[in-house]
């Protein structure tokens, strides 16, 4: 996978568990505004290369007209205010400790961790907020058996892509998340959709299928459809409690913004700060969808 579609394929993941929409602003005045704390979400790639994407929260009335808007410019305003990108990042193993490198909009990564099924990882974070730390294990990978896409275009030049995939679940307890989403490599459909993301989530919990063969299918509509997107199927093996807080999220529909400066608490494993540490390996399936015309 190449750094430009990595980068991409990122940024759309976090989307996925960040879906968003901008809120309008609110004719609010003096109400106290809560102190900033990191916002942590990570995706281990397949060949065991992790990133690491660092938010800030803020208060909801921060958000002005100025970085409210639809356009390129103001969106990536937006990712800059929100982005961390002052911190030392660091992710302790059994006898490994390692650094990761800044990116940019507050990703960090670049690195490879011999990453061990079973084992147990640190994150460490130091920034301008203090300190954060969060432990995770990393799971068992589980692969699609099958993934197989039709697809149509309609009279509004969207592109339909039915995807029909099959799992074979372990006999152990599994907890699952599947997404997919368009990618381009453009840096303005880039940014667009890290803000406001068009994607599918679908959590899965095997209590009905532990053990067997699983079968779903499901469409998604890409508005806008150009020759060079492709869309991007993963399948993912989590654990019990990111399952609960992503169906939490789901539940109440929390938007991209909305959860930066939610006050209600969401279940998190970070000691001083929000979101979720995890170290999931992927299954990834990339789909030419000019092929799939």
């Amino acid at each position: 996978m190449n750094s430009s579609l990595l980068k991409n394929s990122f940024f759309f993941f976090i989307a996925c568990l960040l879906a968003a929409c901008m809120p309008d602003p609110l004719e609010v005045e003096n109400l106290p505004s809560a102190e900033p704390r990191v916002v942590v979400n990570t995706q281990l790639i397949p060949d065991k290369h992790v990133v690491v994407w660092l938010t800030k929260t803020f208060g909801a009335l921060e958000i002005s007209d100025k970085t409210s808007g639809d356009s390129t410019a103001q969106q990536e305003k937006l990712l800059n205010k929100i982005a961390l990108n002052d911190a030392t990042v660091t992710i302790t193993g059994p006898g490994v400790t390692d650094t990761l490198n800044f990116i940019s909009y507050g990703v960090y990564g670049g690195i490879y961790l011999p990453f061990e099924s079973g084992e147990t990882y640190e994150l460490k974070i130091q920034s301008e907020l203090g300190q954060a730390t969060a432990s995770t294990k990393v799971k068992d990978q589980v692969k699609f058996k099958e993934v197989v896409t039709e697809s149509y275009m309609d009279s509004f030049n969207d592109l339909h892509v039915q995807v029909n995939y099959a799992i074979s679940d372990p006999l152990e307890k599994n907890w699952y998340l599947v997404n997919a989403h368009k990618i381009n490599s453009k840096k303005e459909d880039l940014i667009r959709n890290t803000i406001n993301p068009v994607v599918f989530t679908h959590l899965l919990d095997d209590a009905g299928f532990n053990g067997t063969d699983f079968t779903h299918e499901f469409e998604v509509r890409l508005e806008g459809y150009q020759p060079d997107d492709s869309l991007v199927v993963s399948l993912f093996n989590i654990s019990e409690d990111y399952f609960h807080f992503m169906k939490m999220r789901s539940e109440q529909r929390a938007s991209f913004l909305d959860f930066l400066s939610e006050p209600a608490n969401y279940p998190t494993n970070v000691a001083g700060g929000k979101g979720f540490f995890t170290l999931f390996i992927p299954d990834v399936r990339i789909i030419s969808l000019k092929e799939e015309e």
